[in-house]
């Protein structure tokens, strides 16, 4: 990763995934590589698939799922597996900020900068509060009128 050598990465990531999947969380980084570094979301829909059939009872596999899936174009079917992730854990950020990705695709830019300030206060500061303030940020940037009645990029980064 230091070296930015992404592709080695995530196979040595996946490796891990391969010799220990007791952690739904192992596939995180992986998914975050395919998706965010390398633009090969059909790996990490392969990977998250993987990830649903072997933890199928845990929120954060749906929601990788559904990530993948609006990065590879199918967001009727991100939308399923990311309620399904709500249903299992309403606690989970990163669902939060995924549906703000999703309605963000759809046009639907309020929700989405609703959507983005959950998943930053829910966040507590972790990656997933960095995520939705860039997207939150890049919304309000490039819209300049929806910045009217939502929380302005400046409270978020002030936080």
């Amino acid at each position: 990763m230091d070296l930015k050598q992404y592709d080695k990465s995530a196979k040595n990531y996946e490796k891990v995934v391969t010799l220990n999947d007791s952690n739904i969380n192992y596939y995180i980084r992986p998914m975050w590589l395919y998706i965010e570094k390398l633009n090969q979301p059909e790996n990490a829909l392969k990977l998250a698939e993987k990830a649903v059939q072997n933890h199928s009872n845990q929120a954060m596999g749906y929601n990788l799922l559904g990530w993948a899936q609006i990065f590879s174009g199918n967001l009727d079917e991100g939308e399923k597996n990311l309620e399904k992730a709500l249903a299992l854990n309403p606690q989970l950020d990163a669902v939060y900020l995924n549906l703000g990705k999703l309605v963000e695709e759809r046009g639907d830019l309020a929700k989405a900068l609703k959507l983005y300030a959950k998943a930053y206060e829910m966040g507590n500061g972790g990656s997933i509060s960095a995520a939705a303030v860039e997207r939150y940020n890049n919304i309000v940037a490039n819209n300049k009128n929806l910045s009217t009645g939502a929380l302005k990029a400046s409270t978020l980064n002030a936080k």
